[in-house]
């Protein structure tokens, strides 16, 4: 039975082309690839056959849309990195409404500009579909 130790003789430097054979016998005895692609492929099937149950794409469905939807939405107010879009929600609402400097307008004027507004968008959205799935899987959608 071949040991299960790395012959350290095989660190020598004039045997340096022997290291990546002995790392390969020493995991190949033990069977670890195996039993990484083993465990891998079971996880697998498991996760693809609870991802076809209707409930569940549904719930990922609902999720998703309302994810891109609350995204768009902050995205289309009009604050993005070359100030505020012309047409926008923004854009409207400082003609009609001249904004105080420090006050939320700027200040989401200056996010959008630094690009800090981004990852305001994405948590946004993320909640957003956490709390859809949640409901919608709790009883709240015909799924």
């Amino acid at each position: 039975m071949p040991s299960p130790h790395l012959n350290l003789q095989s660190l020598h430097p004039a045997n340096l082309k022997n290291i990546p054979a002995g790392l390969g016998n020493l995991v190949n005895e033990r069977g670890f690839n195996q039993q990484v692609i083993t465990g891998l492929m079971t996880n697998a099937k498991k996760l693809l056959e609870f991802l076809k149950q209707p409930k569940v794409r549904a719930v990922l469905l609902a999720a998703g849309v309302s994810f891109t939807a609350v995204f768009l939405f902050v995205a289309g107010l009009g604050f993005n990195l070359a100030g505020i879009g012309a047409g926008s929600l923004a854009a409207a609402f400082q003609s009609a409404f001249p904004p105080a400097a420090g006050g939320l307008f700027a200040t989401l004027q200056s996010m959008g500009m630094l690009g800090t507004l981004l990852p305001v968008q994405i948590g946004v959205g993320g909640v957003s579909a956490a709390v859809v799935a949640v409901v919608w899987a709790l009883g709240g959608g015909d799924g």
